[in-house]
């Protein structure tokens, strides 16, 4: 599972523990590589560790029923697991990244990201431009 999501209002990071830290910058449209250092613009940085934001999001959601706790994990990880590999697919496409920017704004509350709803926002986002440009 990967450790960290950086995000910005112009800026949203997703970093794992086996890459260099790789942030996408809203305003020059690119992934860019911030070397040991975080790229900040503002003091607005949220920084949220995968695991815990998933679990969190799970438990408050479902509370005790443990099965659906479960189950909602599940889904979560699955989700990011797939939106991380779209990202790498779609590695330098400005418009994928501003896709998955908006949609990672669109689906946090109180700092938990919904990545089952990233991931089919960006998906039907995607489609939507695909058909639109082909």
């Amino acid at each position: 599972m990967k450790n960290l999501i950086l995000a910005l209002v112009t800026l949203v990071t997703i970093t794992t523990s086996a890459q260099a830290e790789m942030y996408f910058n809203h305003d020059t449209g690119n992934w860019e590589n911030s070397g040991a250092s975080v790229v900040t613009k503002s003091t607005d940085v949220v920084e949220i560790d995968v695991n815990q934001n998933i679990r969190s999001l799970c438990m408050n959601k479902w509370g005790t029923d443990y099965k659906m706790v479960n189950y909602c994990i599940d889904k979560q990880e699955t989700a990011y697991n797939d939106l991380s590999e779209r990202r790498a697919v779609n590695a330098g496409s400005s418009v994928y990244e501003e896709i998955l920017g908006s949609c990672m704004s669109k689906w946090s509350d109180n700092g938990l990201f919904d990545f089952a709803m990233v991931d089919y926002c960006a998906s039907n986002q995607v489609k939507a431009y695909n058909n639109l440009h082909n």
